[in-house]
């Protein structure tokens, strides 16, 4: 799947929250929807292009079975960060390209990659990504000067766990983000509670997991307006079960993300399908809620930092998909990316 250009699109358009008919335009401000008079339904359905919101594509050469609790796994010297150190460059690269060729055939083009191994780890996913394939990457340092020269080649910063890394250089990455207005994002809570109040302290544009955070912790993150990238398939994976209900009843943004590919196919579609089945027999999640997660709330709380994506749209151009189609039977239907781009060309 590639993405067209087009210079405009028609049909039952998933906008602001809504599906309304109507048509988008591109202009001098971007892309802007009209609304159609039109008394009969449209054909086919429109999105925003969906974001995964949280990846690590680095993993992907590892075809060994990761197994033991998650700090043996991805914790600091654990099973990942020895496969890391022991993989030779091409083989990694390898990997990642077929993770991304994998996501622009089946699942989303964008994707937002907690990246690690500083500059050199950014340098090899640049030169990993194939056409039409648009990696938000955020990096990290074990230094200073690492940090700050792994930022200048990449879109922001990603932490790992708060209990794993030094908070000097934790709090350094995130003063450096905001300086530099890229992205500074964290993990927090998701093996054990961890210091929610020093994270929160951080300001992050947007958390990862906070599965084990307490009820003040989501009273807090729900007021500072923070959203929380979950990735479902993966804290099964390592035996966790959460109530994902629990951050909508604090009225908590949600995203979603796949997390490792070496124990989740990038398939941000069989993410929203397995939340919903797990949540269906307990404190449901409504459809209309997992598809704000993939297609509304990445676009509204990281607008500014998804420039090359704003314009990208899903296109089923055969059936007018129900919210529930489109969480557990999108793979089924004929799609296609476009980017509304008017007179402009895609970068």
């Amino acid at each position: 799947m590639t993405v067209k250009e087009i210079d405009s699109l028609t049909g039952r358009i998933y906008w602001d929250g809504d599906f309304l008919d109507g048509t988008l335009l591109s202009n001098d401000n971007g892309v802007v929807f009209e609304e159609s008079s039109n008394t009969f339904p449209s054909k086919g359905t429109i999105l925003p292009v969906p974001v995964n919101s949280h990846t690590h594509i680095g993993d992907s050469f590892i075809g060994s079975e990761p197994t033991g609790d998650l700090p043996s796994i991805v914790g600091p010297g654990g099973f990942k960060e020895r496969e890391l150190a022991n993989v030779n460059d091409n083989i990694l690269m390898n990997g990642m390209r077929r993770t991304m060729e994998y996501m622009i055939r089946n699942s989303s083009p964008l994707f937002i990659d907690f990246r690690e191994s500083g500059v050199k780890g950014v340098e090899l996913l640049r030169k990993s990504t194939p056409a039409s394939v648009f990696p938000v990457i955020l990096s990290r340092g074990s230094t200073k000067a690492e940090t700050e020269s792994a930022l200048e080649i990449s879109d922001g910063l990603g932490i790992g766990a708060e209990r794993d890394a030094d908070h000097s250089l934790i709090s350094f990455s995130s003063r450096l983000a905001k300086e530099q207005s890229k992205i500074f994002s964290i993990h927090a809570s998701e093996w054990v509670r961890e210091d929610m109040d020093y994270v929160l302290s951080l300001k992050p544009d947007f958390l990862v997991h906070c599965i084990e955070a307490d009820s003040n912790d989501l009273d807090h993150i729900s007021r500072m307006k923070i959203p929380v990238a979950v990735t479902p398939r993966s804290n099964y994976f390592y035996g966790k079960k959460p109530d994902y209900s629990k951050f909508l009843d604090n009225d908590i943004d949600m995203m979603l993300g796949t997390d490792n590919v070496m124990v989740s196919t990038p398939d941000i579609y069989a993410e929203m399908d397995f939340i919903y089945r797990v949540q269906k027999t307990f404190n449901r999640i409504p459809p209309e809620q997992i598809v704000k997660m993939v297609f509304l709330n990445p676009h509204r709380h990281l607008k500014k930092f998804l420039a090359n994506a704003n314009a990208l749209f899903l296109h089923f151009p055969e059936k007018a998909l129900s919210y529930y189609e489109i969480v557990t039977k999108a793979s089924l239907y004929d799609k296609k990316i476009v980017k509304i781009c008017g007179s402009q060309k895609l970068q």
